[in-house]
């Protein structure tokens, strides 16, 4: 069956969890709310290069993503939600990092960048259709405007 644009549209659509979330923040170049702690390390710039996430934030803006959302699934355990998001982005890797301070090993994620990620999805997932452009955010602003 050829893929097209609307097939690819209607994929989009019917997906669900795992899938859903990884989808939406591939299509707004966020992650979303990476409650827990990432042991002090800075999370980076994705659009710029990889991200380092705890295994435990990432899996967290997951299962806050997911409680709203009751009609596309269920949260899936750690082990599957690993699995299946190797699935659709191949380039993901889990590594051992020592945390800032404490000195504890904890797991977690790197990241590949969001153009490397998108390529990824498309082709674990036959999507032909394109992604939306992504606004800069803003520039910071360090003096108070003037009323």
């Amino acid at each position: 069956m050829p893929q097209t644009e609307p097939l690819s549209a209607q994929k989009d659509a019917t997906v669900k969890d795992v899938e859903a979330w990884w989808l939406d923040a591939l299509q707004t170049g966020e992650l979303g709310h990476l409650e827990g702690d990432n042991e002090g390390h800075d999370l980076g710039d994705w659009h710029a290069g990889p991200l380092v996430v705890s295994k435990a934030a990432l899996r967290g803006a997951y299962s806050i993503w997911m409680r709203d959302r009751r009609f596309d699934g269920g949260v899936v355990s750690d082990s599957a939600f690993t699995t299946r998001l190797k699935r659709i982005c191949e380039g993901l890797d889990t590594k051992q990092r020592r945390a800032v301070g404490s000195g504890a090993r904890k797991w977690y994620y790197i990241v590949p960048p969001l153009k490397e990620c998108r390529g990824h999805y498309d082709k674990a997932m036959k999507r032909t259709n394109g992604w939306p452009a992504l606004l800069a955010p803003p520039p910071e602003d360090d003096e108070p405007d003037d009323l």
